[in-house]
């Protein structure tokens, strides 16, 4: 329970402290892109065991300090058949995350999240996240060869489209401190959405 702190104001007026802002963020991006793993690793830091991540179906949800706000995370689900959740978690987002990785992440999946960014939460601020980490059991052949050329392919979705600011973040989660970084850039933009 948050304690009530009383600051003096003009006259015998005083002020409750408001606390933290909150800040609703959504992650998005297509079934086994490492969403998952990134918000526990968001929250939990390097103490998460990669090999322990399941599935989400629906959505988790985890609240997340960081300076002064409070972001409260969703993490979708982002099978085809969750799609519609992914959807309505979105709506009213002020932070837009979209997950990619070498393996699975094509253009036409980026081009449809950003279609259920504009529809649904407009203003929200949007970070792509590279997720250059591939467990050893992904045999697939890369779609991209880098991460570089993901960022090239999101910057060319993404430059004509008038959606402010392009944020991108490249995050390999095999290594220590791997989304210290992205929790630095939710928090800028989180304060952005403050001014």
């Amino acid at each position: 329970m948050a304690a009530l702190v009383l600051f003096p104001t003009m006259g015998n007026r005083v002020a409750a402290d408001p606390g933290p802002k909150t800040y609703k963020v959504v992650i998005v991006g297509d079934s086994g892109v490492g969403k998952t793993l990134i918000v526990n690793k968001v929250h939990f830091g390097d103490k998460v065991d990669t090999q322990s991540i399941e599935a989400t179906i629906g959505a988790d949800f985890f609240r997340e300090p960081v300076g002064n706000h409070q972001l409260n995370i969703w993490d979708t689900a982002g099978l085809e058949m969750y799609r519609s959740i992914s959807v309505a978690y979105a709506a009213n987002s002020r932070i837009f995350v979209i997950t990619a990785n070498l393996k699975q992440t094509s253009v036409k999946a980026i081009e449809e999240w950003l279609e259920i960014r504009r529809r649904n939460c407009p203003l929200a601020k949007v970070v792509f996240v590279i997720n250059e980490y591939a467990p050893p059991c992904c045999s697939a052949t890369d779609k991209f060869g880098s991460g570089e050329e993901v960022e090239r392919g999101i910057r060319g979705l993404y430059e004509n489209r008038g959606l402010g600011e392009l944020n991108i973040c490249h995050v390999d989660l095999s290594k220590r401190g791997a989304c210290d970084q992205l929790l630095a850039k939710l928090g800028d933009l989180a304060s952005q959405c403050a001014e």
